[in-house]
């Protein structure tokens, strides 16, 4: 089930994968082709999610949903799933950030029931 939609959310014009990953940083599925070391972009993404989220708590802004990061050359949408999970999408810098962000908050709670 977690591949099923991994693979709708990689069918999105410009994204090259996605990752599932534990917060500790270990990759439980992915689907596409990243060129870079996933098991380093599993732990960066996952370390970055928590410092990101003490940012939102020092600000009393609440739950962190989604932290979407825009590169020269690229971008990366991290999303939680649950206090132990995360996702990690990373696509082209031509890739339409609105549509990854509609695709991932249409298709999240259907992952989050699959690993409940």
């Amino acid at each position: 089930m977690i591949g099923d939609f991994l693979k709708k959310v990689v069918n999105v014009e410009g994204i090259q994968g996605c990752l599932v990953v534990s917060r500790d940083g270990l990759i439980l599925d992915n689907v596409g082709q990243i060129d870079a070391s996933l098991t380093s972009m599993a732990a960066i993404s996952a370390t970055a999610l928590g410092s990101a989220e003490v940012m939102g708590e020092t600000m009393k802004f609440g739950t962190l949903q989604q932290q979407v990061l825009e590169f020269d050359d690229g971008k990366a949408v991290v999303q939680q799933i649950s206090s132990d999970l995360l996702l990690l999408v990373v696509a082209t810098h031509k890739a339409n950030l609105g549509m990854i962000r509609h695709t991932i908050n249409n298709t999240i709670d259907d992952l989050r029931k699959s690993l409940t």
